[in-house]
């Protein structure tokens, strides 16, 4: 692999495995695997890695998604990987509790982009869908770049106002 990035090496070996897809006419000649991407997964407990080739892939193939991982996956796992499948539709937030009480998690620990106020109220977030249907404790984590943002932001706001005294 050399200098290549993991996550490009997996997509690489995806695309090796659609490949052999199409000759195996599963998929059809020419389907766009541009959108394909490879990356860590949004929950870390399914695995190291996550592709959405099979929802990309689906529709120009005329194919169900689930049956189109599984076959992707078999390819996968003739090379030797260890993969394993998972397709779901609906709600994230939903998605997440369901999964936590399937695995009998002890804590749901998510991300959170940060948007809030205003936008928070209008559009709903996935973080606050799941503390607001989770029977599990729930921690949400900011990333460090959106609290800097948001504190670079509430200093910008500041008026500049001469100490008391001058």
């Amino acid at each position: 692999m050399g200098d290549q990035n993991i996550f490009a090496a997996v997509l690489d070996k995806v695309r090796a495995a659609n490949d052999a897809l199409i000759a195996d006419g599963v998929l059809p000649a020419g389907i766009d695997q541009s959108r394909i991407v490879v990356e860590p997964p949004r929950e870390s407990a399914h695995g190291d890695m996550a592709t959405n080739a099979a929802m990309v892939l689906a529709k120009g193939a005329a194919s169900n998604p689930r049956a189109l991982a599984e076959a992707i996956a078999a390819k996968l796992r003739a090379d030797g990987f260890t993969v394993t499948t998972r397709v779901e539709f609906g709600s994230p937030n939903e998605y997440i509790v369901d999964v936590a009480r399937e695995m009998k998690a002890d804590l749901i620990a998510m991300s959170t982009h940060g948007s809030g106020g205003v936008s928070r109220v209008l559009m709903g977030s996935v973080a606050t869908g799941v503390v607001q249907r989770a029977n599990t404790p729930v921690l949400i984590v900011r990333p460090t770049e959106v609290r800097e943002q948001e504190h670079g932001a509430r200093a910008a706001a500041q008026p500049n106002t001469p100490p008391s005294g001058s």
